[in-house]
């Protein structure tokens, strides 16, 4: 039987309306992962927060772990310092817990930097004979002092003791000894710490002429106060008692009718002597003074230095006097210092840490034990080492190292994959093929094994890149050189016609530079109005172009809209009347598609199976021997099959709750048919009349629900893949 056109059409359009079918069916089977999706990000939010919480409390215990054994190295450093101490006990019968515990209880009280304690208490027990009480007692002031005085414990320990040991003065005079070095500080023109620095210069010729501290103190106030510096007026003091020490100079005073001992033949004070001398030489000029002094010292050596102190204290002895006498006034002093800077913030501060440097002290103290197991158990196993033969030795550091390798390669494995799983994860959340995911992935690392070969290159062969690199660069420096001096020559000689034509053509010029100036001043003068009017022209364009625009975009929704209205309110009828026979065709169809979506299943599965197949074949090159790897890939398969199975379970209720949908709502889509009368009965019966339902049988190869289902059937495995 010929076929027409109508039936042709009716054929294409019911392959057009199958193909639809087709489509709505995949694209219901690819939304089937949703619930996989919602597992995916439910599991990585999880997975996200058990990785902060376990990363937050590993930092923590980190942490805890770091300050312990930063305490045990400050404990271990501080017994270091407190043993050192402890070797200059000589006789005392003390013990390093003792002398540890003197240093934590002073630097507890005393803002006082802790990391000094030890250096002051070893000066202590080094310098002096003191017993336990008595070191701890100068450490306590001396720490004070160096608080006060803004310097730093040695400083100011050594300074005190120098005092002390010269003038045989016992411990509990350390308050006495401060104390004037403070007044000093007040009176004088210096701070503690360069004072306590300069002074020991002073001090032996001061003990060797019978001067005391507060002397000396007195003339090193009155010397600052007067131009010289804390040193300049240290060695001054000490010239000039070694000048009345001298038997020449003595001898030299009692030719003046003056004697630097008094009447039990110890020297007398060197505000007396000064005052004696006043009385002597206060009238004379100061040219008859020098003289005077000359003949005074004469012969006694070294009387430059003490010429500068003589100078200024016989006519200023009113004001030598009065320092002199303030430094036995100083009681004091020194706590009154204390005070003021042990309220200050540094100093608080200073405290603070200390405080804190102590508990870290006692507190590795008590780990201390348990860190000397491990070193312990550390020297027994470098011992066993070092018992090895050559031959051991050698054969552990090759399989050591092999396994270093080997753990290298299986952790970036394990970061490759996991990298993999996460990059799969995020696709099924972001509902992304995984083909695009691992070509990106395969793009980086190409870029980076590019990166890391192009590295390698350079570095092998840099000599040879760096050699052509200059070859190259200083063949562009030459021919920018050449063409320099080419271009230079060329815009001289430019420059030079231009001159010269110049000259020669003065009038042409003067009448074209005033006709272009009349331009221009023409041209700039009806510029305004050429403005306004482009600008006027230009917003009528832009608002006709506008309206034409917007008449034209609300025509072209309105006529779509209603388009698109009519196309939707006869799509019905037309499906329908497209398909003829609907409920034989559409059970055909379906089981075709249920049959090609399990034959294109089975199908991937051999494709899957290959795959696996060679990416075990291949990961033996990657990481190691296949008995090694059968049994780290053996679970990991067992999951990747089980996983795809799950998947299949899952999906197949989904497309059978779809199909069975599908098939309650065709009757309602599909109009009352008239009774099928076969074509015999119509010609036994004579009626021709139209409305009658024929049947045709056209066999076409343009619709095969099979092929077409099993291609269904690869794509969905392909996606659940």
């Amino acid at each position: 039987m010929g076929v027409s056109t109508r039936e042709l059409l009716l054929v294409l359009r019911a392959r057009d309306e199958a193909s639809k079918t087709l489509a709505g069916a995949a694209g219901s089977i690819t939304t089937m992962s949703k619930a996989s999706q919602d597992a995916a990000a439910k599991h990585m939010a999880q997975g996200k927060a058990l990785v902060t919480v376990g990363a937050g409390i590993a930092f923590a215990g980190g942490l805890g772990i770091k300050y312990f054994n930063d305490a045990t190295t400050a404990a271990a450093d501080y017994n270091q310092k407190a043993a050192l101490t402890l070797t200059q006990t000589d006789k005392l019968g003390t013990s390093l817990d003792t002398v540890k515990k003197i240093g934590l209880d002073v630097a507890k009280t005393i803002p006082v930097p802790l990391d000094e304690i030890q250096a002051g208490l070893y000066d202590i027990f080094s310098s002096m004979d003191v017993s336990v009480p008595q070191a701890k007692k100068l450490l306590t002031e001396f720490s004070k002092a160096a608080v006060a005085g803004q310097t730093d414990l040695q400083t100011a320990g050594r300074g005190t003791i120098a005092i002390l040991n010269a003038w045989h003065l016992p411990a509990t005079d350390v308050n006495k000894v401060n104390d004037i070095m403070f007044k000093l500080v007040q009176k004088g023109v210096g701070t503690y710490d360069q004072f306590s620095k300069s002074i020991g210069r002073a001090i032996p010729s001061t003990v060797r002429a019978g001067g005391s501290i507060k002397d000396l103190a007195g003339m090193m106030a009155f010397m600052t106060r007067n131009g010289l510096s804390t040193a300049q007026s240290a060695t001054s003091a000490a010239r000039a008692f070694d000048a009345m020490a001298n038997p020449k100079t003595q001898k030299h005073m009692k030719d003046i009718g003056l004697s630097v001992k008094d009447a039990h033949g110890n020297f007398k004070p060197m505000v007396q002597i000064i005052k004696e001398l006043n009385g002597k030489m206060g009238e004379m000029t100061a040219p008859e003074r020098a003289k005077a002094l000359d003949a005074l010292f004469k012969g006694s050596g070294g009387t430059i230095q003490a010429r500068r102190f003589f100078d200024l204290a016989i006519p200023g002895y009113t004001q030598l006097n009065k320092l002199t006498g303030d430094m036995s006034k100083s009681k004091g002093s020194m706590q009154a210092a204390y005070d003021t800077m042990f309220k200050q913030p540094q100093s608080q501060i200073q405290l603070l840490q200390n405080k804190y440097q102590a508990m870290r002290i006692e507190v590795g103290d008590k780990l201390l034990p348990v860190k000397m197991q491990l070193v312990a158990a550390g020297m027994k196993l470098l011992d066993m080492w070092n018992g090895l033969s050559p031959g051991m030795q050698k054969t552990i550091i090759i399989v050591l190292a092999v396994i270093s390798v080997l753990m290298v390669l299986i952790g970036i494995v394990m970061v490759i994959v996991g990298g993999i799983l996460m990059l799969m994860a995020a696709a099924a959340v972001a509902g992304v093929a995984l083909g695009a995911v691992i070509a990106v992935v395969l793009g980086i690392i190409a870029a980076i094994v590019a990166l890391v070969i192009i590295v390698v290159l350079i570095v092998k062969y840099h000599t040879q890149i760096w050699d052509f690199v200059q070859k190259v660069w200083h063949a562009i420096i030459d021919f920018l050189q050449k063409m320099l001096i080419y271009a230079l020559a060329f815009l001289l000689t430019w420059l030079l016609n231009i001159v010269d034509n110049f000259k020669k053509n003065w009038n042409q010029v003067k009448s074209d530079v005033s006709g272009v100036w009349n331009a221009i001043i023409s041209f700039f003068r009806g510029l305004p109005g050429r403005i306004m009017g482009a600008i006027s022209s230009a917003i009528a364009s832009v608002r006709t172009w506008a309206t034409n625009l917007a008449n034209g975009a609300r025509t072209a929704i309105q006529n779509g809209w209603n388009t698109t209205l009519t196309w939707l309110r006869g799509l019905p009828g037309r499906i329908v009347g497209a398909i003829p026979n609907p409920g034989s065709i559409l059970v055909g169809v379906g089981r075709s598609i249920m049959q090609g979506l399990i034959n294109g299943i089975q199908g991937m599965l051999g494709s899957v199976r290959n795959t696996l197949g060679n990416v075990t074949n291949i990961l033996p090159s990657w990481k190691g021997p296949p008995e090694k790897d059968a049994k780290l890939l053996y679970n990991n398969g067992r999951l990747v099959m089980k996983g795809f199975g799950d998947g299949l379970d899952q999906g197949v209720p989904d497309i059978q709750s779809k199909l069975q949908g599908l098939t309650k709502r065709l009757p309602a889509m599909i109009p009352a048919q008239r009774p099928v009368v076969s074509a015999a009965a119509l010609a036994a019966s004579g009626d021709n009349a139209s409305g009658l339902t024929q049947i045709f049988n056209i066999k076409t190869q343009e619709i095969d629900p099979r092929k077409h289902a099993a291609d269904l059937g690869y794509e969905v495995a392909k996606r659940v893949g």
